[in-house]
């Protein structure tokens, strides 16, 4: 008989049912044989081949009722086997006499079953054999029927026992391969049911491109009906610019055997395209050959608007920064503008209110209101200042020059000016150097080091009220630990940290009843960082507060 060329599908179901086949079967000793429709042989397990010496590939494709049937045989059980193959009978046992070597006749007896098409998509037939073993016999069959009667009777009796065990075994095999076939189906129909109703779009095509199933997500995302694509391209369902490049991606599948997350459009029914990412598998045979792609398509529509949105974002936020940084940088020569324009003024008014000072000797009223005017410049020449300073900072424009100074007269230059300055005579001032002079040599910048401790001079000044304020260092391993203590009102835990920041005070009625714009100590803060140290402070409301900040002890000039 000729075998009839299978559809693609049909092709495919065939060969998958091969897998399993091989799977099941290989392994035992019994004989088993798989056959298409027509009797064709499509694959045999390693026990057929041991028995009759014959490989795979020699008996496939082979007519089953020629190649294992001897002639004699065939016309006996011809009837049976074409009634199986017209669908007559589900099952058939057809007994055959097969010479294996001229030494060793075997009877085989093999119960042939037809593979039901509803369950696996296919027909088929699956043929299982029993060997039945004969007593040794020196002459071969066709001399055996020649024997006497008495010697052909013992034989039959001998088979007929063979016989009976055989059918027994035959049976649990028959029970064993409808529950084999049972647990298929039931694999069948559950890969089925979860493929077509996976919420994720699946298809599979056949080698050539063409789609050979598709789930319902893909279907209701792209529009169409499941006749309309089955066979069909899957180049059509792409964008143009996509279809240029669908052939080297196929030829890359095949040859590794999977694709991971490919960006692609697929073009639905109505011509919407939908972004998507792609993961496709190559599915082989039982020979190792390509039989179809399974593929898993996502669809990133959202996603790439996502995107979108985020780098529209993304530029947007970076046009607003430049604008920030741009107001800033205006902002910063505005303000170095305003203070040099203030600055040339009040110097001006800070030197003849001086001159007015020292010129008016026994006139007390003139001498009371030329020292108001200098103390007011004074005052608001540091707040020009100190705006400048923050500008600076904020804009990354200051710098540091260190040079080679003397940690002790700083100190003692400072200790002079405030215990000499009338406003402070009420206050007592205390200084602490327990290094000597030549130890306390180290580099810095001078500038930012006093205004350091001039702004916590200034504030424990300010807030000790007549109390008593400590200024001095401690050498602590590779750092100085410089610090300035007041008895005054003293600083909440909560509102420590928050007094370092820009225009911030302890307390809003602090700058009412105290004076002062919350800058001077955010600008210690960032001069302590800019010469590598830290400050901190320690206070407890009602008990004074304590600020320290470290130095370090080595260091080079620029």
């Amino acid at each position: 008989m000729a075998r009839l060329q299978s559809s693609g599908i049909q092709q495919e179901k065939l060969d998958r049912w091969v897998q399993v086949f091989s799977g099941m079967f290989d392994s035992t000793t019994q004989l088993f044989i798989l056959m298409d429709v027509h009797g064709i042989i499509l694959h045999v397990n390693p026990s057929v081949e041991k028995l009759l010496g014959k490989s795979q590939h020699e008996l496939r494709d082979k007519e089953w009722f020629k190649e294992f049937l001897h002639p004699e045989d065939q016309q006996r059980e011809s009837q049976k086997y074409i009634d199986l193959l017209a669908e007559k009978h589900n099952s058939v046992s057809i007994y055959c006499e097969r010479e294996v070597g001229q030494e060793k006749p075997l009877d085989l007896l093999w119960n042939l079953s037809r593979l039901q098409a509803e369950y696996f998509g296919f027909g088929g037939i699956i043929a299982v054999g029993n060997v039945i073993a004969l007593p040794p016999r020196t002459v071969n069959r066709r001399t055996s029927r020649e024997e006497p009667c008495k010697q052909l009777s013992l034989e039959h009796t001998v088979a007929r026992g063979h016989l009976s065990r055989s059918k027994k075994r035959i049976e649990e095999l028959e029970q064993k391969l409808q529950e084999v076939e049972k647990k298929a189906s039931e694999t069948e129909i559950l890969y089925k049911t979860l493929y077509y109703n996976s919420p994720v779009m699946l298809q599979s095509t056949d080698i050539q491109g063409n789609i050979v199933s598709v789930n319902r997500a893909w279907l209701d995302k792209m529009e169409y009906t499941l006749e309309e694509v089955i066979g069909t391209p899957v180049v059509n369902f792409l964008s143009e610019n996509m279809r240029d490049i669908y052939p080297q991606l196929i030829q890359k599948l095949l040859e590794v055997g999977e694709i991971n997350n490919i960006k692609a459009i697929a073009v639905t029914r109505t011509g919407k395209e939908i972004n998507v990412q792609v993961s496709s598998r190559v599915l082989m045979d039982s020979q190792g050959s390509p039989l179809i792609t399974m593929t898993m398509i996502s669809d990133i529509s959202e996603m790439k608007k996502s995107e979108e949105r985020q780098k529209l974002l993304t530029k947007k936020l970076r046009e607003s920064k430049n604008r920030a940084e741009e107001s800033d940088r205006l902002k910063s020569a505005f303000l170095q503008n305003l203070s040099h324009e203030i600055r040339t003024p009040m110097n001006a008014i800070c030197g003849f209110s001086q001159l007015i000072q020292n010129a008016t000797h026994g006139n007390e009223k003139i001498a009371k209101y030329s020292h108001i005017i200098a103390n007011s410049s004074n005052q608001l020449l540091s707040i020009v200042n100190n705006i400048l300073t923050i500008s600076s900072l904020e804009t990354k424009q200051e710098r540091v020059n260190l040079h080679r100074v003397n940690i002790n007269a700083i100190l003692r230059e400072m200790y002079a000016m405030y215990t000499n300055h009338i406003a402070y005579r009420h206050t007592k001032i205390y200084l602490e150097t327990p290094l000597p002079d030549d130890e306390m040599n180290l580099y810095t910048d001078e500038t930012k080091f006093k205004q350091i401790l001039t702004n916590l001079l200034n504030n424990a000044l300010r807030f000790a009220n007549g109390g008593r304020v400590d200024f001095g260092y401690e050498k602590k391993g590779d750092f100085f630990r410089l610090y300035v203590k007041d008895d005054g009102i003293g600083i909440p835990l909560d509102k420590q940290k928050l007094i370092f920041e820009r225009f911030r005070q302890a307390d809003d009625s602090i700058g009412e009843l105290f004076g002062g714009t919350g800058l001077g100590l955010t600008i210690s803060k960032a001069f302590v960082e800019l010469l590598g140290g830290k400050i901190w402070l320690e206070s407890t409301p009602g008990r004074g507060a304590q600020f320290y900040f470290t130095h370090p002890c080595s260091g080079k000039a620029d």
